[in-house]
């Protein structure tokens, strides 16, 4: 009974604290309050120009469907009732990759539909699906507008990037005037409280725009902002120095996986803007209210990380048989157990088989916990790819996430691959219709104009214009990034059905037989001393592998790099186990 009644005592005293305290708040002067209100006070915001906004997510991902129509419709329903001051996209409003004005329109009234029910202003940014290729931004300019902006609300300053500004003529004349843009504007800017950065895709993520964004930062400086893009139809947030920089997810399109970190959840966000601060909610239509801080790129990337494929290498026999080793790591770093499940495919028209170790196996690991496995493959010269693969399912909290993309077994560890980093590029040149449906089968029905072009031996000579249809095209030096990586698009501009090349030279001491991995988006070819040694007209963007011949001295190797519409790249590295190759584009 005395524990009892001293706790009462406490908690009596400390409610009488609470309710005479006599802690003050400032007031802003337009707010009028007579004395006895029954509150609990806490500070007022002092700022008058207190304004919200809704960010709306991307509406296409390449799939449509009543539900996701019925979600947007929703989201639409719900923002009205918020009653934003304004709203604002970020990109892939309509599926595009169209060349025709009619389904253009179509599109656009496909959006509107629900959009236009909206109260509250709508500002758009430009995403890939909106402008695909250079028609789609010519219909952009003339039906929408400007393809970047800024402009100023109650003291917040937003500027609205364009991701696909390089579809004109890549990181030429037009890229650089955004960039000159984008340079001014926040130099003339700098003082505004807050600003917000706006794009389609995450610059600051995406190695295609690595020396863009470094100015951009620059340019940032230290001041107050939140950098926001989409593209990924998933959410991930990150803070640097106390600054958001989000990928936010889709408003009718993307992922329903109820483990939230994982970002794969579809939404619309309220932003509060009060002076230089800004704070996050991110609304799942129906739902609820998700912390911006749930779905961090730091457990995202513990997830990404959780499996890892080590090569052990290619063994080749004198007559031609291969076998090909390779480990499975799984570990841990997330704050649940998880479960993890690994299996070793052979996909199909592989002439790998499985020759040693189990063809799958599960774990459960607590946080800091791990595992390892050992596999083996054996297979021939003859035919290397395509090459095993590893797929891996992670449970997490009972729920299965999403799952990881099928990883190929290497040909060898890492620190034998070399990225050829200088390269000669040459386009785009018109290929003429495609026709896909027959690919991989039948290229030559397929692709008819890549098959009936012959370049004479002066077109490789980079010093002489090449010319054709009337047009002059000029071989130009460009750089590929620390994994072979080569964005097109920045290079050369985006062009639907077309062909450029690519040309190096490799330098061989010996004759010897080596190996590379290439991919493409969409097709391409290699050619090595003007004979075709590999190709790949199948799954855009997966690896390929073809053997090089090279003979004792300088080799030319020719990439052909086909785009059948949109974005186009390529991924290039070289298998150099005895550490002798060499690479220049000035050898003669």
């Amino acid at each position: 009974m005395r524990r009892f009644l001293s706790l009462f005592s406490a908690l009596v005293f400390a409610t009488s604290a609470f309710a005479t305290s006599v802690q003050s708040y400032d007031r802003p002067s337009w707010l009028h309050l007579p004395d006895g209100v029954p509150m609990v006070e806490r500070q007022w915001t002092n700022n008058g120009n207190k304004f919200t906004f809704v960010i709306l997510g991307d509406r296409w991902s390449g799939g449509d469907g009543e539900e996701n129509q019925a979600t947007f419709d929703l989201a639409v329903r719900e923002i009205n009732m918020l009653r934003p001051d304004f709203v604002i996209t970020i990109g892939d409003m309509i599926p595009g990759h169209m060349r025709g004005r009619e389904q253009w329109h179509q599109e656009w009234a496909d959006y509107f539909r629900p959009a236009s029910r909206l109260g509250a202003p709508l500002l758009f940014t430009v995403g890939n699906h909106d402008i695909s290729n250079l028609e789609m931004y010519n219909w952009w300019q003339q039906d929408r507008g400007r393809t970047y902006y800024s402009f100023d609300y109650k003291g917040a300053h937003f500027l609205v990037i364009n991701t696909e500004e390089e579809r004109v003529d890549g990181r030429g004349p037009v890229w650089e005037a955004q960039m000159q843009f984008i340079e001014r504007d926040l130099a003339e800017n700098i003082a505004a409280p807050h600003t917000f950065v706006f794009m389609h895709k995450p610059m600051w993520i995406d190695n295609r725009y690595e020396a863009d964004w470094a100015r951009i930062e620059r340019a940032l400086g230290g001041r107050p902002r939140s950098v926001i893009a989409g593209h990924w139809h998933r959410v991930q947030t990150d803070w640097r120095n106390g600054n958001l920089y989000a990928v936010f997810g889709g408003t009718g399109c993307g992922g329903r996986n109820p483990v939230l970190e994982l970002g794969a959840f579809q939404h619309y966000t309220h932003v509060t803007v009060d002076g230089d601060s800004a704070s996050f909610a991110l609304i799942q239509p129906g739902k609820g209210i998700v912390s911006v801080d749930v779905p961090s790129r730091a457990f995202q990337d513990g997830l990404a990380g959780m499996v890892r494929t080590l090569s052990g290498g290619l063994q080749v026999a004198r007559d031609g048989a291969a076998t090909l080793s390779a480990r499975v790591s799984v570990a841990n770093p997330l704050p649940d157990s998880t479960s993890v499940t690994v299996r070793a495919v052979l996909p199909p028209g592989t002439a790998w088989t499985k020759a040693s170790g189990v063809d799958s196996f599960t774990v459960s690991l607590a946080p800091g916990q791990r595992a390892e496995r050992a596999f083996t493959f054996s297979g021939s010269t003859t035919q290397l790819s395509p090459v095993p693969v590893f797929v891996s399912n992670v449970d997490y909290r009972g729920v299965a996430a999403a799952p990881r993309r099928p990883v190929p077994v290497r040909l060898y560890p890492d620190s034998l691959m070399r990225a050829i980093r200088e390269w000669m590029v040459i386009g785009a040149f018109e290929l003429g219709p495609f026709n896909t449906r027959l690919l991989p089968d039948n290229p030559q029905e397929a692709l008819p104009g890549l098959f009936a072009r012959r370049e004479p031996r002066s077109f490789f000579d980079v010093r002489r214009p090449v010319v054709e249809n009337g047009t002059e095209f000029r071989w130009r030096k460009v750089t590929a990034d620390a994994t072979g990586y080569m964005n097109f698009n920045a290079f050369l501009g985006t062009k639907d059905q077309a062909l450029a090349y690519a040309m190096t030279k490799v330098y061989s001491p010996v004759a010897q037989e080596v190996y590379a991995e290439f991919a493409a988006d969409n097709y391409a070819q290699v050619v090595l001393n003007g004979e075709v040694v590999g190709q790949k007209f199948a799954n855009p963007g997966s690896p390929g592998i073809t053997p090089l011949r090279l003979k004792k001295g300088w080799n030319t190797l020719v990439l052909k790099l086909i785009n059948n519409s949109g974005d186009w790249y390529l991924e290039f590295a070289l298998a150099d186990p005895r550490q002798n190759l060499r690479f220049s584009v000035d050898a003669r």
